[in-house]
């Protein structure tokens, strides 16, 4: 009985994988380098998978939810529009990587696209560039603490003024390379944001140092400089 179960169930295992098309072998090999690479809340499928003109992307509505929530609403740094939403966000990025090289791409293989204009208006860049070093240094500081994940707090310092951002067309777009499938790279989204202040500045501590400077209208920083409504 045993030896006629396991002929039964080999030849169920032939004829699934006669059946399997060539997408589901490209999920299969795709998933594999997604598991090397312990990233467990993506899935690559024909609702996440990209194929375009140098790169495979794997992107999820989930991940672009996360991303957009991190980068809008009362805080200190640049925002998305109330009007983008993870379908229009998806085929900015999409169009992106597709039609243009990266900005940058770094030995961890980070493939950035920095400062991108995306063609419509993304949001507010809420990060400017004086060269009025007297300005600058007559501006408040501010702290922006951040959780890490071991639960250390990162403190980094900004300047900030009182003042609105620019409507911006310009988008950053981060990306990380997770091995290769028929000679390109496949890659995710690690970050993405609006506008092009800053983006070579790798921490916000520095910013001053190039002339960089965050903006706000927020009754926080309105409080900072005194200013009643």
């Amino acid at each position: 009985m045993k030896k006629f179960l396991k002929h039964v169930n080999e030849e169920k295992e032939q004829k699934e994988e006669q059946f399997e098309t060539e997408n589901d072998k490209k999920f299969k090999i795709l998933n594999e380098l997604l598991k090397k690479a312990k990233i467990k809340d993506l899935k690559a499928n024909k609702y996440t998978l990209e194929e375009v003109t140098n790169y495979f992307l794997i992107v999820s509505k989930e991940a672009l939810n996360t991303i957009i929530k991190a980068h809008s609403g009362d805080i200190i740094g640049s925002v998305f529009s109330n009007e983008i939403d993870v379908y229009e966000l998806r085929e900015i990025i999409v169009d992106i990587i597709d039609e243009k090289r990266p900005t940058e791409v770094e030995e961890k293989k980070l493939h950035k696209w920095l400062g991108v204009n995306s063609g419509v208006e993304v949001g507010t860049d809420n990060i400017k560039k004086t060269d009025d070093f007297e300005k600058l240094k007559g501006l408040k500081d501010y702290k922006i603490v951040t959780l890490l994940k071991d639960k250390k707090e990162k403190i980094e310092t900004i300047k900030i003024a009182y003042e609105p951002g620019k409507i911006t067309k310009n988008v950053n777009i981060f990306t990380k390379e997770i091995g290769q499938f028929e000679d390109k790279p496949v890659i995710i989204i690690t970050s993405c944001f609006p506008g092009k202040n800053g983006v070579e500045v790798m921490e916000r501590d520095k910013f001053a140092l190039y002339g960089y400077y965050f903006c706000s209208k927020l009754p926080e920083i309105a409080e900072l400089y005194n200013i009643e409504d």
